[in-house]
């Protein structure tokens, strides 16, 4: 894996948006779009049973965000798939792979913090298996 540079980053994008449309959601679409615009919004979770549309709304919202003429998240707007990791260990590698970014062998956690805390961008996450 290469270091991620703010040129490589410019591109990236989360998993297409269904093109079947989307509909009833957008009390939560706008509760969402509110939060991730302040800035002392770090971290946002959704949570609901399975099958809700959970990972469905998220990707939604990204789509969204992607289409403003002044993108809020420059530095690009990120999807990782955790469904296949069963060790919490692993994850920090998942999304290191996800942003094509090395990690240090001895804290990947601190590594993966570090490079993130300097970046406007949206990592979205998911333990969905769709």
């Amino acid at each position: 894996m290469t270091p991620l540079t703010n040129e490589s980053i410019m591109n990236r994008r989360p998993a297409p948006v269904s093109r079947d449309g989307f509909f009833g959601r957008e009390s939560e679409s706008a509760e969402l779009l509110e939060l991730l615009a302040r800035p002392d919004t770090s971290c946002l979770t959704i949570l609901g049973p399975g099958g809700v549309g959970k990972t469905r709304l998220a990707m939604q919202i990204a789509h969204a965000l992607s289409q403003l003429s002044v993108e809020p998240f420059p530095e690009g707007i990120w999807f990782v798939q955790l469904a296949s990791i069963s060790d919490p260990n692993l994850v920090p590698g998942q999304i290191a792979e996800a942003l094509d970014l090395e990690l240090s062998d001895s804290s990947p956690v601190d590594s993966l913090l570090s490079y993130l805390r300097e970046r406007e961008a949206l990592l979205i996450s998911t333990t969905s298996s769709r």
